[in-house]
């Protein structure tokens, strides 16, 4: 009983580190696709082009009746 108590930790053991490295090599950083919205400083640019008119925010009263 010990000897499959011992083997099934080695297995589980064994499985999670080849798991993380899968992990670790396969979930490499893309790049830097996502830099050409940061400015230097980190900041966020705006978008270039017509982003186009917000929709209007809607008049009246916005407020849940009560249950």
């Amino acid at each position: 009983m010990k000897n499959r108590i011992l083997t099934f930790i080695i297995g589980v053991l064994t499985g999670a580190i080849v798991m993380t490295l899968v992990f670790l090599i396969f979930n490499k950083p893309n790049g830097n696709k996502n830099i050409e919205n940061f400015s230097p400083n980190g900041q966020m640019q705006r978008p270039e082009g017509n982003m186009g008119e917000p929709p209007e925010k809607p008049t009246g009263d916005m407020q849940m009746p009560p249950r």
